[in-house]
């Protein structure tokens, strides 16, 4: 027996044997990679009709909007639909900018009025003493005849405020409740002061202890998880009878528990909108006073007129990096429709600014740059910090 062969022969059989092991083991490697693509696929896709359904089947958001603001106009949005109709306008509705047109031209048959009287434009409110001796001329006449005012029309003091009934916040804060109460959280106190300032349509100065209030909820809480909880279809059915007569709710001086209770659900409505629950009075307040809601004198809140050429800047910022189609193509923030089409089809953003187009007409002063926006918010979160620290941190301590 030739040693020499032999070794040779069981070399080669233990080389081909264990290439053989390699081979298998490769292809073993491969085939489980492909079978733990594919359940990762088969899952994605689960967790998407699941996501799915339970945006579009139970009205439940998988992400919900960091502001408050975009919270608010979809719920409106959407209470807009489930309201009649007839109860969504006045008695009388003035087309705001035909009004302003008339108004602009000369009578003289009328007196001029002075200079420091309440119909006056807005602006003069914020121009010097000098300038007002010189006769003002109407702004952007061009533009208000085609394109909305991103100012409101200052009202006359005999015309009352409007206040929202019971029954729409009631519907308000139930939508956001249901929808996004399992994930909105109250922002910090910097981000809830930037928020307020952001949108003030005061441009004097503030004292900073206005300035830099921060949000009087506790941050990181969700505030409107349970209120659903509280609005229950019976007391939303009275408060929506009391809406729908046109009897004003007075208490008697002896009044029937049916009466009584009529009352609880106004309180409890009052009490579920102020500061220290959720916080949505103020919010319809503030974008009423924008320009942005309407409040009829029937109580209803409706998206005014020309809405999409007043929303603030950070609110086309999250549309951007949120909820827009682009980023949300499932909306799965579930924002409602008619807010997420409006402000795409109006606003374009290209190198970092958004610019207002509307029917081909491109508004100048509707620009706004990121930038900038960026800019001031970190001046204004570094000065909330100089702020507080003065007041509460380093300064208190005398360092």
């Amino acid at each position: 027996i030739n040693v020499e062969d032999e070794k040779k022969k069981k070399g080669r059989k233990i080389s081909t044997k264990g290439k053989g092991k390699l081979e298998a083991a490769y292809i073993r490697r491969f085939n489980q990679l492909r079978e733990e693509t594919a359940a990762t696929k088969e899952e994605a896709e689960f967790v998407l009709k699941m996501e799915q359904n339970q945006c579009f089947g139970m009205k439940k958001a998988v992400f919900a909007p960091s502001s408050l603001c975009t919270a608010v106009l979809s719920a409106v949005a959407a209470v807009m639909d489930r309201i009649p109709k007839d109860r969504l306008l006045d008695p009388v509705e003035v087309d705001v900018e035909d009004k302003m047109v008339v108004a602009s031209k000369p009578n003289v048959d009328e007196p001029k009025k002075p200079v420091d009287s309440d119909d006056s434009d807005s602006d003069d409110e914020d121009m010097p003493l000098n300038a007002l001796l010189k006769p003002q001329t109407h702004k952007r006449a061009a533009n208000n005849s085609k394109l909305p005012s991103p100012k409101r029309t200052k009202q006359t003091e005999s015309s009352s405020k409007a206040v929202p009934s019971a029954y729409i916040l009631g519907e308000i804060i139930l939508h956001i409740s249901k929808t996004y109460g399992h994930l909105f959280l109250e922002p910090s106190h910097p981000n809830y002061a930037w928020q307020q300032r952001h949108r003030s349509v005061i441009k004097t100065p503030l004292p900073k202890e206005v300035m830099f209030a921060g949000n009087p909820r506790k941050p990181g809480t969700h505030s409107f998880e349970n209120v659903r909880f509280v609005l229950t279809e019976e007391r939303l059915a009275r408060l929506k009878n009391n809406w729908l007569g046109h009897d004003q709710l007075k208490l008697p001086p002896q009044p029937t528990s049916e009466e009584m209770e009529q009352w609880s659900d106004e309180w409890t409505i009052t009490h579920l909108s102020s500061d220290a629950v959720t916080g949505i009075a103020h919010e319809i307040d503030v974008l009423e006073n924008l320009g942005i809601l309407k409040i009829n004198q029937s109580g209803s809140v409706v998206l005014a007129q020309g809405w999409e050429r007043r929303v603030p800047h950070m609110t086309l910022h999250e549309m951007k990096d949120a909820w827009g189609s682009d980023m949300d193509v499932n909306n799965l923030h579930c924002i409602h429709e008619k807010i997420r089409s409006s402000l795409e089809d109006v606003w374009q953003h290209d190198e970092d600014e958004w610019r207002f187009e509307s029917e081909g007409l491109d508004d100048d002063d509707a620009v706004y740059e990121d930038e900038e926006y960026e800019l001031r918010r970190q001046i204004f979160l570094e000065n909330y910090d100089a702020f507080v620290n003065s007041r509460k941190g380093v300064g208190e301590f005398g360092i």
